[in-house]
C-alpha cells in the first residue's frame, strides 16, 4: 500500500480513480527525461470526446430539432449512430438516457445508491454528507449537449483532472502545460454550434478537420477511444489478503464509524470469488482509508518510488 499512500500523499485528498496510478508512473517516467510537458486535458470535454457520456443530449437535441435545423441527421442516420455507440460503449450509452429521462428529482446520488457496492457508507456519515445533485439541466446554452459540456469542463470531470494532474506532476517536479485551455480557444470553441464537436457518433469534428494533413488519417478518422485503463481488478485480487482485507477490516477502520465493515467485509468475499465487480468502489474505500491515516492518524509519509507495485 505503500505507493498509493505516496500519490494519496501528493494529492492530500483520497484517490478517487485508479488512472492517478498510471499517472503517476508515467510523470516518475517524464521527470527521468523532460521537466516540461504537453497534455490534451480540456479537449475532450470541450468537443465531446466521451461519447458514450455525451451521446444521450446530443440525441434529445437532435430529436427535439428534427424537421428545422440545418445540420440535423435523418432518421436513419440517427439509428445508425445509436447502434455504433451501444456497440462501442454499452450499458454505458444508457446511463445518459437515464440522467436525461429521471425526474429532476432524482439526483445522480440517488441513482448511484441503487448499487450495492455504494450502500457500505454508515447512517451517520451520509447523514453529515448528503451530497448534491448535478444540475445538469441548467445552463447558459440552448442545448442539452453544450450545457453538459460546459458543467464538465466549469466544474465536473476536467476541474478533478486538473487538481489531481498537476498535484502528480509536481510530485517529480515536471511542469504539465495545457494548450486547450488557452482562454481564447475555449471561448471559440463554446461558441460553436454543437455539430462541429458530435455528429452522430463521430466526436471532436472541426479538431479533426483541423488536423487533415497533419496527422496520419488513420489517427485523425480513429472513433475508438481508449483512456488511461487501470488494471484495478487484477491489482486489488494479488493484495487482497495482505493488504486491502486487513486495511479495510482492522479495528481502526472499524472505529472511525464511516463505513459499514460487515458489508465491505460480504463485499470483499464476493470480490475474491469473482462474484462481484466492486474494483472501483473497493480502491476508494481502500484510499480514504489510507488519507485517515496519513492525515488524521499522524502515520509516517512512506518514501517516493515509482508505480511498479503501487498497491
Amino acid at each position: 500500500m505503500e505507493g498509493l499512500s505516496q500519490v494519496i500523499w501528493s494529492m492530500d485528498y483520497p484517490a478517487l480513480e485508479g488512472q492517478v496510478l498510471s499517472r503517476w508512473e508515467l510523470m516518475h517516467l517524464a521527470s527521468r527525461h523532460v521537466k516540461v510537458v504537453l497534455e490534451r486535458q480540456g479537449a475532450d470535454e470541450m468537443l465531446a470526446g466521451y461519447v458514450a457520456r455525451y451521446f444521450a443530449p446530443y440525441l434529445f437535441d437532435e430529436i427535439a430539432g428534427a424537421g428545422r435545423k440545418r445540420h440535423g441527421l435523418s432518421l436513419r442516420e440517427l439509428v445508425g449512430s445509436c447502434r455504433e455507440v451501444h456497440r462501442a460503449y454499452g450499458r454505458r450509452a444508457y446511463q445518459g438516457l437515464f440522467r436525461h429521462l429521471a425526474p429532476k428529482s432524482l439526483s445522480l446520488r440517488r441513482f448511484r445508491n441503487l448499487s450495492a457496492s455504494s450502500r457500505v457508507y454508515s447512517r451517520e456519515f451520509t447523514r453529515l454528507n448528503p451530497g448534491h445533485p448535478e444540475e445538469l439541466e441548467k445552463g447558459p446554452f440552448e442545448d442539452r449537449l453544450t450545457n453538459l459540456l460546459y458543467f464538465d469542463f466549469a466544474k465536473g470531470i476536467l476541474p478533478m483532472l486538473l487538481k489531481f494532474g498537476d498535484a502528480l506532476s509536481m510530485a517529480f517536479s515536471v511542469e504539465s502545460r495545457l494548450p486547450f485551455l488557452d482562454h481564447r480557444l475555449v471561448e471559440y470553441v463554446f461558441s460553436l454550434p454543437a455539430h462541429y464537436k458530435l455528429q452522430g457518433s463521430y466526436s471532436k469534428g472541426i479538431l479533426r478537420e483541423a488536423m487533415a494533413g497533419v496527422i496520419p488519417e488513420q489517427i485523425r478518422r480513429r472513433t475508438d477511444k481508449v483512456g488511461f485503463r487501470t488494471p484495478l481488478a487484477r491489482w486489488i485480487g494479488e493484495c487482497m489478503e495482505d493488504g486491502v482485507r486487513p486495511l479495510l477490516l482492522s479495528k481502526r477502520c472499524r472505529e472511525r464509524g464511516i463505513f459499514e465493515v460487515d458489508k465491505i467485509e460480504r463485499l470483499l468475499t464476493q470480490q475474491a470469488r469473482g462474484e462481484a465487480h466492486a474494483e472501483y468502489s473497493i480502491f476508494r474505500w481502500v484510499s480514504v482509508e489510507l488519507w485517515f491515516r496519513l492525515f488524521l492518524d499522524g502515520e509516517r509519509v512512506p518514501v517516493a518510488r515509482p508505480a511498479a507495485a503501487l498497491l
